[in-house]
């Protein structure tokens, strides 16, 4: 580098020369090439990566999606079930049994006894038939059994039925029939559907119509306790069909 006086005593055409050749020299590169490949290489691995984790990110979005969509139809499907169910027992539903107690009376060496009624109760519109009501007793399972039948071919529309509870099925079971008793009923409603109201009042759609497992009471003898001839043994398992 020529600075001061001293570049002042180089002549001009000289100082051209210079100038010119710095400017017309070929810059060393090295390995810029090399470098260039590889910052490329690195650039278009970068977007692969990020390509895939998009990819990735995507795929599990539209899982979860999925996922809402398939509950949300599965809900959707429940609920139409259940809206077609309540449609069906819609009727049913208006059909209710319970055990009312009346009166008192003495059998034999068993005084006060408390009578009772079996009533049936349609509330609907239209008739139910083939109804089968039934005097059960809870066994040690929680299930009812069945002691005695009610039947009645048709119960009309707005109607109510009553049934006296036989004087056998009282001795059957003890001086504490009213209270031991749960009432249960089968039927067949307008549209030909079987349905079953258990002693506990829950409601069932059934193929056809059900009869509940009998109690071994109903293999029992009683001795009742004529009103007009004297004291007898009488089987009574035969009174329910």
């Amino acid at each position: 580098m020529i600075t001061g006086s001293l570049a002042s005593s180089v002549p001009a055409h000289q100082r051209l020369t210079e100038t010119a050749a710095l400017v017309s020299a070929k810059p060393d590169w090295g390995d810029v090439p090399a470098w260039v490949g590889a910052g490329v290489s690195v650039l278009g691995m970068t977007i692969s990566v990020l390509a895939l984790i998009f990819a990735a990110k995507a795929a599990r979005a539209a899982q979860d999606v999925y996922k809402i969509e398939s509950e949300r139809d599965r809900i959707s499907e429940l609920e139409r079930k259940q809206r077609h169910e309540e449609s069906l027992a819609q009727q049913a539903a208006k059909t209710v049994c319970w055990l009312e107690r009346t009166t008192t009376a003495n059998f034999g060496s068993h005084k006060n006894v408390p009578r009772f009624d079996v009533v049936i109760r349609n509330a609907s519109d239209v008739p139910i038939y083939d109804m089968r009501a039934y005097y059960c007793i809870r066994n040690e399972n929680g299930k009812d059994e069945g002691v005695w039948q009610f039947s009645e071919p048709v119960v009309g529309a707005a109607a109510t039925v009553k049934f006296s509870a036989h004087i056998k099925l009282l001795m059957m079971v003890g001086p504490d029939a009213a209270e031991r008793g749960r009432i249960a009923m089968a039927f067949r409603d307008s549209a030909g559907i079987f349905w079953w109201r258990d002693g506990s009042g829950n409601l069932q759609r059934t193929e056809s119509l059900y009869v509940p497992p009998a109690s071994p009471l109903k293999e029992k003898k009683v001795y009742i306790q004529t009103f007009t001839g004297p004291a007898e043994w009488t089987d009574v398992k035969n009174e329910w069909k």
